[in-house]
C-alpha cells in the first residue's frame, strides 16, 4: 500500500525542517523507534533531502525483505550525510583492511546506494589497491582471448568510483562563462570590436544563479540521478530570490534548457574528463504549468493579419481615393510594411476602400479623428 508522504513543516522554535523517517535500534533487546533527520533551515535543500532519504530507505526496506527493516550504522551514517545536503559519502576503511579489498568494498557501496556518490576517504590507499587488482588483470590477460576481453572490463570498472580529477562543478561554470564570451559574439563589423551577445549575458547570468542554487561538488559524482536533481530543482520552480512568488514558466524553462546545454559542452570539453550518462537524453525536463497559466494560455487571442500584397493593395487603392498615405491609419507599426504581416480588426473590399475618403470625413463631422476610422465601427 503506498504511503502518504508526510508533509514538511519547520520546527516553531529552531526554525529547522525534521523529518523522523525509519527505525532504528540502540541496543539488540531495545524497542524500535524513529530516527529524526535535521534537514536545516532552508525550504528547497530540504525537500530535496527529504526525498533522497525517502529513496534511501527505499532501498532499506527492499534488502530487509520479509524482516523488520531498521537503520543500521552504514545506512544511518549515509542518511545523516543525505540529511546535510551532502552528494557524496566517504566510505572510511577499516585498520586491517589491504588496499584491493578497500576498493571492492567502495565498489559494494556504490552499487548498494547508487542515489549519492560514494567515494574513499582514503584516496591514496584506494588509489593503491587499484594499482594492485590492475596490475593483477595485466597478468590475468596472458591467457586466451576471452580472458583478455573479461579483464578489460574490470579495469573499466575499477576507474568507475574513483575521482580521476579535483575538478568542481562551480570551477566549470565558470570556464563554461569564459567559453560564452569567447564564442557567443556580435556579427563582425569593420572597424568595430565584437562582443559578447545580449543572450550570451543572459547565458552568464543562468551560471551564476547555478552556483547559487546547486552546491559545489566533484564532477566524478554527477551522475545521472544527480543532474535529474539539479533539473528538478528547476522544475519546481523556486522562489524569487527577494520575494515570495516562485519563478516564471519560461524563466523555469530557460533555466534548464541552459543546465542541458552545460552539460553538453562538458561532455565535449577536451579540458574535462566528465561525460554524459547513457541515458542522458530520457532526463525529465517538461516544467509543468499551474492551473491559471494553462487557462490563460488556452485563452489566447488569434489575430487575423494582413500579408504584404493585401498592404500594397491598400496603398494603391488609397492613392486612388486621393488620400494621402500618411493619413491612412490603418496599420499598427510602419515597419510591418517591410516584414511578412500586420494586425488587422476589419477587412475591406475595393468598393469599401474607394469611399474611404467620404468615409473620414463623416467622421470627423461626429467628433472621430482619422486614426479612429482603425479603431471604432463607423
Amino acid at each position: 500500500m503506498a504511503r502518504k508522504r508526510q508533509e514538511l513543516r519547520p520546527n516553531r522554535d529552531t526554525g529547522n525542517y525534521e523529518r523522523l523517517l525509519g527505525w532504528k535500534r540502540n541496543g539488540e533487546d531495545s524497542k524500535p523507534r524513529q530516527h529524526k533527520f535535521y534537514l536545516g533551515k532552508e525550504r528547497i535543500a530540504a525537500t530535496i533531502a527529504n526525498e533522497r532519504l525517502e529513496k534511501l530507505w527505499a532501498i532499506v526496506e527492499k534488502e530487509a525483505g520479509d524482516g523488520p527493516a531498521l537503520w543500521d550504522w552504514l545506512t544511518l551514517e549515509i542518511g545523516k550525510a543525505i540529511a546535510k545536503g551532502r552528494t557524496e559519502f566517504e566510505v572510511i576503511r577499516l585498520s586491517h583492511m589491504p588496499p584491493h579489498n578497500y576498493v571492492g568494498e567502495v565498489q559494494q557501496i556504490a552499487r548498494r546506494f547508487p542515489i549519492l556518490a560514494c567515494v574513499p576517504a582514503d584516496p591514496d590507499y584506494f588509489a593503491q589497491g587499484v594499482e594492485i587488482l590492475a596490475r593483477f588483470s595485466a597478468d590475468s590477460m596472458v591467457g586466451a582471448r576471452a580472458t583478455i576481453q573479461r579483464e578489460a572490463e574490470n579495469l573499466k570498472l575499477l576507474n568507475a568510483p574513483l575521482p580521476a580529477s579535483g575538478d568542481t562543478l562551480h570551477a566549470a561554470l565558470d570556464e563554461y562563462s569564459k567559453h560564452i564570451r569567447r564564442t557567443v559574439l556580435t556579427p563582425p563589423v569593420e572597424g568595430e570590436d565584437q562582443t559578447t551577445r545580449p543572450y550570451g549575458h543572459t547565458q552568464i547570468k543562468s551560471n551564476g544563479r547555478f552556483k547559487e542554487r546547486h552546491q559545489d561538488r566533484q564532477l566524478a559524482s554527477i551522475n545521472l540521478g544527480a543532474i535529474q536533481d539539479m533539473i528538478d530543482v528547476w522544475r519546481n520552480r523556486p522562489i524569487v530570490k527577494g520575494k515570495t512568488k516562485p519563478i516564471a514558466h519560461k524563466v523555469a524553462v530557460e533555466h534548464i534548457k541552459q543546465l542541458v546545454n552545460f552539460f553538453k559542452w562538458l561532455h565535449k570539453c577536451d579540458g574535462y574528463e566528465w561525460r554524459k550518462p547513457d541515458d542522458f537524453a530520457d532526463l525529465t525536463t517538461v516544467v509543468p504549468r499551474n492551473t491559471r497559466e494553462s487557462a490563460a494560455l488556452a485563452s489566447t487571442l488569434q489575430v487575423t493579419t494582413y500579408d504584404l500584397e493585401e498592404i500594397i493593395l491598400l496603398y494603391r487603392y488609397a492613392t486612388i481615393a486621393g488620400l494621402e498615405r500618411g493619413k491612412l491609419q490603418l496599420f499598427v507599426w510602419a515597419r510591418s510594411v517591410s516584414t511578412s504581416s500586420i494586425h488587422k480588426p476589419r477587412k475591406f473590399d475595393s468598393s469599401q476602400l474607394l469611399r474611404t475618403h467620404s468615409l473620414c470625413v463623416f467622421a470627423k463631422r461626429l467628433g472621430y479623428t482619422v486614426n479612429g476610422f482603425y479603431g471604432r465601427k463607423l
